[in-house]
């Protein structure tokens, strides 16, 4: 991820601290980045109500955004008076997905910060699903908590590309954390899901390299080799980078817990028919479990299909 010279934030309606909006305001204030922020705003029992009549639905929304408008230059007036380049806007938006991705293509930020809608073991919101697979430009999920700053950061590799990742997708994920890192001055960790050895592999493996415990030695050695390559000339502290055996959600939760980090990033990509059912959705899974911020980011040459996203 490129220097952070915008960031756009999409800050939940009901207007919450310690979210999206501490973090967009004090990352703007680290980087200098100019800073947009929205009030998503919308309300499926008045917008979509068959009952009243659509003049008094449309008042009851004007109402409603005029309120909000007016607490948004509340949270703005102090900023503009420290001198950040900060400007922001209500939005009554029927689907939240589509409104922050037509934002994403629209003003081309380097970074959407977004207050996550649920957290860990308690599945996430539809928004925050599509968003993970559509959004064009790298997405951070943020959990309410006291203080915005960031002292850990784990970066999720897959240097075999067993899960299904494009090649690629290593470098932006290391590059968007050492980034985040070097915004806070935090501890930069990197976390790879070692596959295991497929049995039916380490059987012939064995023949070549004499027994199977050979062979699953070799197997690890060589993930670990390409683990360091993948890591070299990115300044990660040996002691930082951690491999463990097994899939990614189960081994990414527990080494984040362990490291106690404040950030994961890690790679998403959207997939589509039997190929998704095959592959499965990694990082969606990843999610459900960890309770940290997430930074998501995509592939080069991503494309957002976004016009394909059902209301929510």
């Amino acid at each position: 991820m490129k220097q952070i010279q915008h960031i756009a934030a999409a800050i939940r309606d009901d207007g919450p601290t310690g979210g999206a909006l501490d973090r967009a305001v004090d990352m703007a204030r680290r980087s200098g980045a100019e800073l947009s922020l929205f009030v998503l705003a919308w309300d499926k029992s008045v917008g979509r109500n068959p009952f009243a009549r659509r003049e008094t639905v449309d008042r009851a929304i004007a109402d409603h955004v005029a309120d909000r408008r007016q607490w948004l230059q509340k949270q703005m007036e102090p900023l503009k008076a420290e001198g950040l380049k900060v400007h922001g806007e209500v939005i009554w938006a029927d689907s939240i997905s589509r409104e922050i991705i037509k934002m994403a293509l629209a003003l081309t930020p380097d970074l959407i910060v977004k207050d996550a809608e649920t957290g860990p073991r308690k599945g996430w919101a539809p928004a925050d699903w599509r968003l993970l697979r559509h959004c064009p430009v790298p997405l951070m999920l943020v959990q309410s908590r006291p203080s915005p700053s960031i002292q850990r950061v784990l970066a999720a590799l897959d240097p075999m590309h067993a899960w299904g990742k494009p090649e690629s997708l290593d470098g932006s994920i290391l590059d968007a954390a050492q980034g985040m890192s070097e915004l806070y001055q935090a501890e930069l960790h990197v976390g790879h899901a070692m596959e295991a050895l497929p049995s039916l592999l380490g059987q012939h493996m064995a023949a070549e390299v004499d027994t199977v415990e050979s062979a699953h030695k070799a197997y690890r050695e060589s993930q670990r080799q390409a683990l360091d390559e993948a890591c070299s000339g990115s300044g990660v502290d040996t002691s930082h980078v951690h491999q463990r055996e097994g899939a990614p959600e189960k081994v990414i939760p527990v080494l984040a817990d362990d490291i106690r980090a404040d950030l994961l990033v890690l790679g998403t990509v959207n997939r589509r028919g039997l190929k998704r059912a095959v592959i499965g959705s990694t990082a969606e899974a990843i999610l459900d479990q960890v309770g940290c911020d997430v930074l998501a980011v995509k592939p080069d040459g991503f494309v957002s299909d976004y016009e394909k996203l059902k209301d929510e």
